[in-house]
């Protein structure tokens, strides 16, 4: 779960397995979809919204971001570690003109090797950007609502239109990540780690739903394994403050010495 605002974590058992057939499944999208038509998107938003946790831990920008969502950062982000990549970050939309021609694996590129954290942080926003983008108007949709109620506390409603957009789009890896990050928030840490391994089997460079996953390896008292999960994420994203303080703390006591 990742940006700068929270943080993100799952372990543990089978996602939710939608109950619902196929037709009623794209009933019941048909009906979220026109109650949503109406609705205004969260400030920030046009056309892919401001989210707020990933679970992704360094950011003030886009990803995911819960209740004041997943992360930590270097500079001036603020990031709590969410479940899934869920660290709860505050997603951007994706610049336009010739930036939008930035591929991903450039950006990565590009974020390993800025020197400074203002330009990290950026990139970072930039590529959590990125990571909302659906490529469906509908699923889009949902989304934005989705991330509205997540804002709203109103875990029940999120969770409800989070299963309807991993059913419409299971490849989509930010779909599953902010869902492992309410499934955090509803303490449903079973639900939460294995919607996690979803965001990380379509995109293993998800640092936040790695820093979500440490966050929760360290819970459950699996420390080697958090250890590693946040040492990942790091080699990822550098500029992640709190996954770098929480590497040398562990370090000291997995490996018996400091970085």
């Amino acid at each position: 779960m990742i940006g700068p605002y929270d943080p993100i974590m799952r372990f543990f058992m089978s996602p939710r397995s939608p109950l619902l057939s196929v037709g009623s499944t794209l009933l019941s999208a048909a009906v979220l979809v026109a109650s949503l038509a109406g609705a205004v998107l969260p400030a920030g938003a046009q056309g892919v919204p401001r989210d707020h946790p990933p679970l992704t831990p360094d950011r003030k920008a886009p990803s995911d971001r819960v209740p004041a969502e997943p992360g930590p950062g270097r500079g001036s982000r603020t990031e709590k570690p969410l479940p899934g990549g869920g660290v709860g970050v505050d997603l951007t939309a994706p610049p336009a003109g010739p930036q939008a021609a930035v591929t991903l694996e450039q950006l990565f590129e590009r974020l390993k090797t800025a020197k400074r954290p203002e330009a990290g942080q950026r990139i970072a926003r930039e590529i959590e950007g990125r990571w909302l983008q659906s490529g469906s108007d509908t699923v889009d949709l949902l989304m934005a609502r989705a991330l509205a109620a997540i804002k709203a506390n109103d875990t029940a409603l999120a969770l409800d239109l989070l299963d309807a957009i991993v059913t419409l789009k299971p490849d989509y890896a930010e779909g599953w990540n902010k869902r492992a990050t309410v499934h955090f928030v509803r303490k449903d840490i079973g639900r939460s780690v294995a919607d996690i391994e979803a965001v990380l089997r379509l995109e293993p460079r998800h640092y936040g739903a790695l820093y979500g996953l440490a966050t929760l390896m360290k819970e459950l008292g699996d420390k080697k394994r958090a250890l590693a999960a946040y040492r990942q994420a790091l080699a990822l994203n550098p500029f992640l403050s709190e996954v770098e303080k929480q590497v040398k703390d562990l370090s000291l006591e997995v490996d018996g010495r400091d970085l």
